[in-house]
């Protein structure tokens, strides 16, 4: 089931990524998770989620490897070169290292369809992230994946413009790499 979004949001979304602005952020409302593994040293950890309604104000977050559970991500993410995943037992803090490397934005002229993958590096900021996350130490590579069908405007063109309403979308987020947990975690 597919629902409706707004395309600027999408793109806005993508465009402050790129920008790396240095406004606030703040992270939305706790979902539960577990806490650190049984298992201790530097490990594997995958965070990821995805949404089809890309004018979302939050994606929900799931993370596997030496931590596991679920969380959330503000979206439009605020302040790109800090991005915070909230989850129950504390934050988990990541500089946007590189800023993310964008493909071109490419459209369908015909269908209207859109898509465009953004791709960077990060490391985790042992001395922002909070609660089982403190002092936890990490890096690796993130991808972002954006893609819908733009509606058509009067004269035929794809209407990309801020008002237009798109019937499908789909926002995914990818980040990877090996983390260390804190001694205490």
């Amino acid at each position: 089931m597919s629902k409706t979004f707004t395309v600027l949001s999408t793109l806005a979304v993508l465009g402050t990524l790129a920008s790396c602005s240095s406004s606030s952020f703040s992270t939305s409302s706790n979902v539960s998770t577990s806490g650190p593994s049984a298992r201790a040293g530097l490990g594997p950890e995958i965070v990821e989620g995805s949404t089809t309604n890309l004018g979302a104000t939050s994606l929900p977050v799931k993370a596997s490897g030496i931590f596991a559970g679920t969380g959330t991500l503000a979206l439009p993410i605020g302040n790109p070169r800090t991005i915070t995943f909230k989850f129950t037992r504390g934050n988990l803090v990541v500089l946007n290292a590189t800023g993310p490397i964008s493909g071109p934005l490419r459209l369908n002229k015909t269908t209207c369809s859109f898509s465009q993958s953004l791709t960077g590096t990060y490391r985790i900021l042992s001395g922002n992230s909070t609660g089982s996350y403190a002092g936890t130490t990490g890096h690796g590579s993130y991808t972002l994946n954006s893609s819908g069908i733009a509606p058509k405007a009067s004269d035929g063109s794809c209407d990309m413009g801020g008002k237009a309403i798109a019937a499908k979308g789909l926002f995914t987020i990818l980040f990877h790499g090996p983390l260390e947990p804190n001694e205490e975690s």
